[in-house]
């Protein structure tokens, strides 16, 4: 990976989206000169700025200071996000099965047992198969 500067990132990010500095500090309430003196590498911007930047951009920090190639792909963040959220969701349900039925929270976490593996097997399986196409 080669290292690139804020500065160079800003100046690329700007110039992909067709902006001028100009636009830039009116869209974020800076005058000229402070954009221009970041671009520049002359003035390093403080974190909120370059926060609301990555946001506009919709690219991550990561890739704005150069700590990685390409922007992140917001998409697999949200399904991650989306399955955290519901993995939450059962964890509550199953801390009140403990506490109401034990009966029930035995049952509920065999059937997680045996789906998990399942799913362990057929992706094991899934891995295997893509290994011997290639």
């Amino acid at each position: 990976m080669k290292k690139v500067m804020l500065d160079t990132m800003l100046r690329r990010l700007r110039n992909e989206h067709q902006l001028t500095q100009n636009q830039i500090a009116q869209m974020f309430d800076l005058s000229f000169s402070a954009y221009s003196l970041y671009e520049m590498g002359k003035r390093e911007p403080p974190l909120a700025f370059v926060i609301r930047l990555a946001d506009y951009y919709n690219v991550s920090l990561d890739y704005m200071t150069g700590r990685v190639d390409a922007p992140k792909d917001f998409s697999r963040e949200k399904v991650r996000l989306e399955k955290d959220a519901a993995a939450a969701k059962i964890m509550s349900e199953a801390l009140f099965l403990k506490e109401h039925s034990p009966e029930d929270y035995k049952r509920a976490v065999d059937y997680f047992d045996y789906v998990y593996e399942n799913v362990r097997l057929h992706q094991n399986d899934d891995d295997d198969a893509k290994k011997a196409d290639e």
